[in-house]
């Protein structure tokens, strides 16, 4: 009679505990995740004067960011073999193409109103220099520092010419361990630092193009 009791009896017990377990578990509440975006620079920016005459116009390719970094949650970097990534702390756009949007609303304060357009191409655009980049690099460390590290190419308007390759890496210290959203302004930071490099390189390309064409024209022959 005991048995047949047991019988009936435990797998309803069974049954109760399990409801209640996953009733505890429904009733618990999960963390929030928190959302960032990279920042450019300001509107009141002004244009670098480095350019003689009006700025080139230029065409932002999509920049290339490495596999490992190329996913919603931030990255820390331990150490030179270790990076730590955080579920709860997010980007809220893919990487890539926050750190390309971010550098083209720069390079247009840099360079000027309608002088800078990126990839995806939304029409015909007059570019006449081309700038692609590979980041190497693109994270905070638990010493305070954010870093970006990066190789760029400025190139002609078809990106078949290059002008210019440069390998650099661009850095914001603050001497203590960053929150988030510290990080996050110094990423923004380097970005910035990169973005002047850029255009500082534009320039300097820009002006030995001009002076090249201005050597390849025929003299003029002044008539008798």
């Amino acid at each position: 009679m005991r048995d047949r009791i047991l019988k009936i009896f435990l797998p309803i017990l069974a049954v109760c505990l399990l409801a209640l377990q996953t009733g505890c578990s429904l009733g618990k509440e999960s963390t929030p995740s928190t959302f960032y975006v990279l920042t450019s620079l300001p509107q009141s920016t002004d244009a670098l004067p480095i350019f003689e005459g009006d700025p080139p116009d230029v065409g932002v390719a999509q920049i290339e960011i490495p596999k490992y970094l190329d996913r919603p949650q931030m990255a820390y970097r331990v150490n030179t073999n270790q990076v730590e990534f955080n579920e709860f702390e997010r980007w809220a756009e893919p990487i890539s193409s926050g750190v390309t949007r971010v550098t083209r609303e720069n390079l247009t304060q840099l360079l000027g109103p309608g002088k800078v357009a990126a990839f995806p191409w939304m029409q015909a655009y007059p570019r006449k220099y081309m700038l692609s980049a590979v980041v190497t690099d693109f994270s905070a460390n638990n010493d305070g520092i954010a870093e970006l590290s990066i190789i760029y190419r400025i190139a002609d308007r078809r990106n078949q010419t290059t002008y210019l390759i440069s390998e650099a890496t661009f850095k914001d210290s603050s001497g203590s361990r960053l929150s988030t959203a510290s990080a996050v302004e110094a990423l923004s930071d380097t970005l910035e630092q990169f973005s002047r490099a850029a255009a500082n390189d534009i320039a300097k390309v820009d002006a030995e193009q001009k002076a090249q064409a201005s050597q390849e024209q025929p003299a003029s022959i002044t008539p008798k």
